[in-house]
């Protein structure tokens, strides 16, 4: 009798656990790095130092410690304080725009399992920019956790958006997204579950 085949747990674990981590890893470079950091460049300001978890990747990468920041982006040069809330503006939105781009993405065709993953793991970064916006509700980022830093409301506000407008966009915004995103998962998880049935016949 053929040895029945089960997934390892570890790896039913491990996967998400890697996943999750390379999310906030490259959603956080991508927030400083081309949000900030490329946004600032084109308005003609300079980078002085861009900061992802901890670590300090330009000018030279060092070890420079939490400060209560996912990350920090540090641009001068900037003319005016329209510029500068656009930039503050484009951390958030950059996340946000990657999300619904890979939305869009996995609406379109069915992709194979593994650039579906990766545009499933783009997809939830919406939360980068409904985060930051909770503090504009009297709530800390994380609801219980987290500070009351508020950057992207402050520079919709700053740009002449209405902060209710600007409130709304992010909630619906956000929650269709995250709609999208469950649904897409769910698509996900039941097509690969059926091709490793028809791999594995015995499951």
């Amino acid at each position: 009798m053929a040895a029945t085949h089960r997934p390892n747990r570890c790896s039913l674990l491990w996967r998400p656990a890697v996943l999750a981590t390379a999310c906030l890893v490259l959603g956080t470079a991508c927030h400083e790095l081309i949000g900030h950091g490329l946004t600032g460049l084109l308005a003609g300001g300079r980078i002085q130092w861009v900061d992802v978890l901890g670590v300090r990747v330009y000018p030279s990468p060092a070890w420079v410690g939490a400060e209560g920041f996912f990350g920090q982006c540090e641009v001068t040069g900037l003319e005016g304080a329209r510029t500068e809330a656009l930039v503050a503006l484009a951390g958030s939105m950059s996340t946000w725009v990657a999300a619904a781009v890979a939305t869009v993405l996995l609406a379109v065709r069915r992709w194979p399992h593994r650039v579906q993953l990766a545009l499933l793991a783009l997809s939830v970064w919406w939360v980068d920019l409904l985060t930051y916006t909770l503090p504009s509700f009297g709530l800390r980022r994380f609801v219980v956790l987290g500070r009351y830093v508020r950057e992207p409301f402050d520079a919709a506000v700053a740009l002449g958006i209405p902060g209710p407008v600007f409130q709304a966009f992010v909630i619906v915004s956000c929650l269709l997204l995250a709609a999208a995103s469950g649904w897409f998962s769910f698509r996900f998880l039941r097509t690969f579950r059926d091709a490793e049935r028809e791999r594995l016949p015995h499951l």
